[in-house]
């Protein structure tokens, strides 16, 4: 027993042991709810005001939002029902063409850069309107 632990025994408080690891490193298990119409894929948790700016576009709340890193990103194309972003993020290499042929991606730059580019944003808008519907609540 090391000295801190023997201090913290001595005060009666006591110690936890985390079994899952991967939890704390963002590598959880993510469950996709119903209520989610659009899945965003980046290395960072988007704070630009573009990203809020887009979101308020088609009308998707933070709420109906989920905002996965990479790693996170577990399941098959052809499970997620919702339109997923990649954002300055490259597709899973798990994904067939034939899987995502038939799943509305959406891939981007950064969010600095689409900010900056006024063809990048038209691309964005095209996009985002073939899969209007999907924002759509049900």
């Amino acid at each position: 027993m090391n000295k801190r632990d023997w201090y913290l025994n001595k005060l009666e408080i006591p110690q936890y042991i985390l079994r899952n690891t991967q939890a704390i490193k963002g590598e959880a298990k993510v469950e996709i709810t119903d209520n989610i119409r659009l899945i965003v894929v980046s290395q960072n948790h988007p704070t630009e005001k573009i990203f809020q700016d887009i979101l308020n576009a088609i009308h998707v709340i933070s709420d109906d939002c989920l905002v996965l890193m990479p790693t996170q990103l577990l399941m098959p194309a052809k499970e997620i029902k919702s339109v997923i972003w990649f954002i300055d993020t490259p597709l899973p290499e798990n994904w067939s063409e034939q899987d995502i042929r038939n799943t509305a991606i959406i891939k981007t730059y950064s969010l600095r850069e689409l900010a900056s580019s006024p063809q990048q944003k038209r691309q964005l808008w095209r996009t985002l309107c073939q899969y209007e519907k999907n924002f759509q609540t049900h």
